[in-house]
């Protein structure tokens, strides 16, 4: 998300000039989480690192993740940064930089300054799908639910998390074969 490109247009950053000096810094805490912990791997990404234990024993995974996660916001507590906790994975990334505000980014640029109705008054898209999985995916909920409104008969935004758990979605789907499904229908 720290990227992104609409359609064939030039790729943008979402926040230029990000302090990135604490990158080393967590890659190298990470570094030695991954080499205790059998299954887990460091991912760096434009903006973010991550530390990954999605295939490592689920019970130490998650125990190594709260350790890393104490260390990391202890070290990195003087940079501009938040540490996250996901599903199977604990990311650093700078202040500023989500889901959320990657979303608003995407649907300001897609369909401009003003998402409710074009010029003519008509409504600039038929719908807006937004689904996702984990935790981090809230950001997104919450912010197109403030952009357009959280009601549930407002018929241009659909949100659904995957999986039925507390989460800011007006919807939910029981899992990724609901979702294939979903999309399936939406593209006959």
């Amino acid at each position: 998300g720290f990227h992104f490109r609409i359609k064939n247009g030039p790729w943008q950053q979402l926040m230029p000039g990000v302090e990135t000096s604490w990158r080393e810094v967590a890659e190298a805490v990470m570094a030695v989480y991954t080499t205790r912990t059998l299954g887990s791997f460091v991912q760096k990404k434009g903006s973010s690192i991550t530390w990954n234990y999605s295939h490592a024993d689920p019970e130490f995974g998650a125990l190594q993740a709260r350790e890393l996660q104490y260390q990391l916001q202890g070290l990195l507590g003087a940079y501009p940064v938040v540490v996250r906790i996901g599903k199977g994975y604990i990311e650093a990334c700078p202040k500023g930089i989500d889901k959320g505000v990657m979303a608003e980014r995407f649907v300001d640029a897609v369909f401009g300054s003003s998402v409710r109705p074009d010029q003519s008054g008509q409504p600039s898209r038929d719908f807006i799908l937004c689904l996702g999985d984990d935790s981090s995916d809230e950001l997104m909920f919450s912010a197109l639910h403030k952009k357009f409104g959280h009601n549930p008969t407002h018929m241009e935004l659909f949100t659904a998390t995957v999986g039925r758990k507390p989460s800011g979605a007006a919807s939910y789907l029981g899992d990724h074969t609901d979702v294939v499904e979903l999309l399936r229908m939406l593209a006959a």
